[in-house]
């Protein structure tokens, strides 16, 4: 039986990591050891039957990972370059069959998306809407989420293929709407933003305790920290102290991950 595969291709925030003359613990531990170098937004989900991926804003990628990988999906959450750049690379690719890049029709008002999808002419273009289930031709439903991440509409996705696999980047917490709808999931991961450090303040994205906190608010197996930046003064130290910490005080049950690029999740 196949199982399902998470593939963290780009597991950064939107700078990456290490960040051009930055000297922080973070990017001075990634420029030693690879391991902790982290690009831009890009998730793979292999169901057995296709692959779609879940953002793509690594260009990096493309030319090495996705080189020879056939892609049936593209779902972008929103229109932030560091979610979409990926994409330009794919317009030149010789694949055998056309992707389909999926998006919501709000996104072709921001100049990234109206410049970007005329010109991506082997694509076809699809839409998903918020409060409708999006189905692939395998059987798999997408579910849009509404996240909250300033101004700019954005969605997170709970993609159904068997198994359940929540998408939930970029944001600060939850609406209230899209916590109860999630709630009534049993979720076998969940990737959550985790852009900053403690004591930095953002009304886009979470801390990574406040990230932490999505354990106790969703009924969830494995809880990954993702989009992370090098606004984390301790850098992987810190983080993997604030899960420790965190797993002690609230005696967390679910499994928590610290994401890094080409980790691979077998569901």
């Amino acid at each position: 039986m196949f199982m399902v595969l998470l593939w963290l291709l780009g597991t950064g925030a939107a700078e990456g990591v290490p960040v051009h003359g930055c000297r922080c613990t973070a990017c001075v531990e990634a420029r030693r050891n690879p391991l902790y170098r982290r690009r831009q937004a890009t998730y793979l989900v292999d169901t057995g039957n296709l692959v779609m991926l879940l953002d793509c804003g690594s260009q990096e990628v493309i030319h090495k990972e996705l080189l020879d990988v056939e892609v049936d999906y593209v779902f972008i959450s929103h229109p932030h370059l560091d979610h979409i750049t990926g994409i330009h690379d794919l317009r030149w690719s010789k694949q055998s069959k056309q992707p389909t890049l999926v998006i919501n029709r709000k996104f072709m008002y921001c100049d990234e998306m109206a410049y970007l999808v005329p010109r991506l002419r082997i694509f076809s273009v699809d839409y998903y809407e918020e409060g409708s289930v999006y189905r692939l031709s395998d059987g798999t439903r997408i579910l849009p989420v509404r996240l909250r991440h300033g101004d700019l509409p954005t969605y997170g996705f709970i993609v159904d293929c068997g198994k359940v696999i929540a998408y939930l980047l970029d944001t600060k917490g939850l609406p209230q709407e899209s916590l109860k709808l999630l709630r009534e999931y049993s979720i076998d991961v969940a990737l959550v933003d985790s852009t900053f450090g403690s004591g930095y303040v953002s009304d886009a994205h979470n801390t990574v305790v406040e990230a932490l906190e999505f354990s106790r608010m969703l009924n969830v197996k494995r809880l990954v920290l993702t989009h992370i930046s090098h606004n984390i003064a301790g850098g992987m130290r810190e983080i993997e102290e604030l899960v420790r910490s965190y797993v002690r005080e609230f005696s967390i049950s679910c499994e928590i991950l610290i994401a890094l690029d080409g980790m691979e999740i077998h569901l």
